[in-house]
């Protein structure tokens, strides 16, 4: 990476990559420690059913499909409820 200051990406210069605005405080948190992902969004649908448009989960999920699993179901929910989800932070 020619031009990096101190061996880092160039594009970021000194600094590094640009940190994430921090997660908003949750309304809801799950902790799904051990669960396979199936379980876990079994669970978490019933959790979040009756929640409002704008409700904040955080769920923690050990699963290695989670990453990939949680924002495929997140997508597909919201297009069944109608309602808009945005998934900012999966952690493994």
């Amino acid at each position: 990476m020619h031009g990096a200051v101190n061996g880092g990406d160039p594009r970021f210069g000194r600094r590094g990559p640009p940190c994430p605005a921090p997660a908003p405080p949750a309304d809801i948190t799950d902790d799904g420690t051990g669960l396979l992902c199936v379980t876990l969004l079994l669970r978490l649908r019933a959790r979040i059913a009756d929640t409002a448009a704008g409700t904040v989960v955080h769920v923690i999920a050990t699963d290695p499909a989670a990453p990939l699993d949680l924002p495929a179901w997140c997508h597909m929910t919201a297009s069944l409820t109608q309602r808009p989800v945005t998934v900012r932070w999966l952690r493994s």
